[in-house]
């Protein structure tokens, strides 16, 4: 393979990885040294022909050359150690100091050491989910900021808040917009200064003011914006 991007370690967050990155038709190597094959591949939804499996140490040089490292595109670590984490990133960016590499961080009192080892993306998982869950609960990020993702199998669905202002929106009625005809998505919800109209009626006409809430797959959301929305 070249250009692709290369996945250590496929546990949880890994395989999400995996199947995020088959969705956008990109070629993957994957890289882990105790995976079950057969379990792996059953939780793979995208198209396994651009995926291969390397059951290898990723902190070995021999088993990055052999996943392409220095024809790979991006790195993206996952595994449950920082020490190993930064041990691959450290591995990694000696073979190709040109390479991408996207690290999850597991206690953020290693973060200096991430940044030394060369990782340009590090990202704390836990911490941002669980800002994000206190946040939901306690209520101090606004509703109209959220984006939600949520994913069945291989489809991807969002919602999302669409301010009306300045787009191809304003004083169209739902019905003739035809957006489960054309998108498969849906307006749930519409707020209007502290109002909020929790599923609206076809025959509501759109105003300039609001901010409409979208649900449905996430290719039909952007057909959607680039027909109203640029």
């Amino acid at each position: 393979m070249k250009n692709h991007i290369i996945v250590v370690g496929v546990g949880n967050i890994g395989t999400h990885v995996v199947n995020q990155l088959l969705r956008y038709d990109e070629k993957v190597v994957a890289i882990d040294k105790e995976v079950n094959e057969n379990a792996f591949f059953e939780r793979i939804h995208g198209n396994r022909e651009k995926l291969i499996l390397i059951n290898g140490d990723a902190t070995n040089e021999e088993t990055l050359l052999k996943a392409g490292l220095r024809e790979a595109r991006a790195l993206i670590t996952t595994l449950p150690d920082d020490s190993l984490n930064v041990f691959v990133a450290l591995t990694a960016k000696n073979l190709n100091n040109k390479i991408y590499i996207v690290s999850n961080i597991n206690n953020l009192a290693n973060l200096t050491k991430f940044i030394y080892a060369g990782v340009d993306y590090p990202i704390a998982t836990a911490e941002i989910a669980s800002i994000r869950i206190v946040e939901t609960v306690i209520g101090n990020k606004p509703k109209e900021n959220v984006i939600d993702i949520l994913n069945i199998k291989d489809k991807t669905f969002r919602v999302e808040i669409v301010d009306v202002e300045n787009t191809k929106l304003s004083d169209e009625k739902i019905k003739d917009l035809k957006l489960k005809e054309k998108y498969n998505i849906f307006i749930v919800g519409v707020i209007n200064n502290e109002k909020f109209l929790m599923g609206p009626s076809k025959d509501y006409i759109i105003n300039s003011k609001d901010k409409i809430i979208l649900f449905g797959e996430s290719s039909g959301l952007e057909n959607f914006r680039k027909d109203f929305l640029q």
